[in-house]
C-alpha cells in the first residue's frame, strides 16, 4: 500500500508541473506524455490496490473520473514486469484530460528492499495511438520509454522526482523525438 501512494505521489508531481493549450513544442509534447502516463496508472493501479489483487492473464474495466479503459494485462512475478494492452474509452483519471484510443504498455516497478526510503524506479513503455482532449486536444502516436526515479522518500518534502523520456511523439503530424532526455521535479514545503 506504502508503494502505491509513493507511485502517487510521484505521478501527481508530474501531472502538476505545466499548463498550456495545443502540442506546439516538444516540451508540451512532454506534459501530454506526462498526462498519458497518468491515465495509464491510475488505469492500472485500480485494481493494484487492497481487496483487488492482481493476476495475469486478465480482461478488466475501470472506469476513471469519467469514461472508462479496458487492460487485458499479465505479470511476470520473476521479474517484476506487468504488461497490459490498453484501450481508452472517454478515459480521464484527473477529470480535465480525456483519452480515446489503445496503447500497449509495459511497466516495471523497482525498489531497494534493503533500504526502502532510498527510493524507487518506474519504468513505463507506451506504444499506440490516442485522441486527447482537455489540456491538450491532439491526436498522438507514441513510442516512448517513460523512465521516472524517485529519490530521498524518508523526507518527502525535499524528496525529487527524475523523469526521462525516450523515444517519439507524433502529435497531429508534427514529429517529437526524445533522446533519453530529462528533467528533475524537487517536492518542497506546502
Amino acid at each position: 500500500m506504502k508503494n502505491v501512494k509513493i507511485l502517487s505521489f510521484a505521478l501527481v508531481a508530474l501531472a502538476l508541473t505545466a499548463c498550456g493549450s495545443g502540442i506546439e513544442s516538444k516540451e508540451d509534447a512532454a506534459k501530454a506524455l506526462q498526462r498519458l502516463a497518468f491515465a495509464t496508472n491510475n488505469a492500472g493501479g485500480k485494481k493494484a490496490s487492497p481487496g483487488g489483487a492482481l493476476s495475469g492473464g486478465m480482461t478488466i474495466t475501470v472506469d476513471g473520473k469519467e469514461g472508462s479503459a479496458t487492460l487485458t494485462y499479465a505479470i511476470d512475478t520473476e521479474t517484476g514486469l506487468f504488461t497490459a494492452d490498453v484501450t481508452y474509452d472517454e478515459f480521464s483519471a484527473d477529470g480535465e484530460n480525456t483519452f480515446d484510443g489503445n496503447l500497449a504498455t509495459t511497466m516495471k516497478f523497482s525498489m531497494d528492499l534493503e533500504n526502502l526510503l532510498a527510493g524507487m524506479s518506474l519504468d513505463l513503455t507506451m506504444k499506440g495511438e490516442v485522441e486527447m482532449t482537455g489540456e491538450y486536444d491532439a491526436s498522438l502516436e507514441v513510442d516512448v520509454l517513460f523512465s521516472m526515479k524517485v529519490s530521498d522518500l524518508e523526507n518527502l518534502d525535499g524528496a525529487s522526482v527524475e523523469v526521462t523520456i525516450d523515444g517519439r511523439v507524433v502529435a497531429d503530424g508534427e514529429e517529437f523525438v526524445f533522446d533519453n532526455e530529462s528533467m528533475t521535479i524537487e517536492t518542497a514545503d506546502p
